[in-house]
């Protein structure tokens, strides 16, 4: 995703060092030059939109895909703990349940 970032602002610079390069170079009156540095600002402008535009659907994936991976990670770890929790119950049954016979055997 970086290597997009850095093409996108690569091109944008190359596109207006071109443009500003292509007015000075063509005999054109002020005026007309105006009109083109307007509708060429319009236009980046539009293309910067669409960036943040994109640029904010991917965040937004990135995100659903972020909150789906935590709220897998969360159920595998309330499963393994119960898990655990249920083992740890029957160790501790068996253990009261051997106190007990080894008290009755004694007794």
């Amino acid at each position: 995703m970086a290597n997009s970032g850095a093409f996108i602002k690569g091109f944008v610079f190359g596109s207006v060092v071109g443009a500003g390069v292509a007015l000075f170079m063509a005999p054109q009156s002020g005026e007309e030059i105006r009109a083109q540095l307007k509708d060429k600002g319009l236009h980046y402008k539009d293309v910067a939109e669409e960036g943040v535009l994109v640029a904010r659907e991917r965040g937004l994936e990135a995100l659903e895909h972020g909150k789906e991976a935590a709220n897998e990670a969360l159920q595998k770890s309330k499963e393994a703990a119960n898990e655990a929790l249920q083992k740890g119950k029957e160790n501790v049954s068996q253990m009261i349940s051997s106190r007990k016979t080894a008290e009755n055997g004694q007794g």
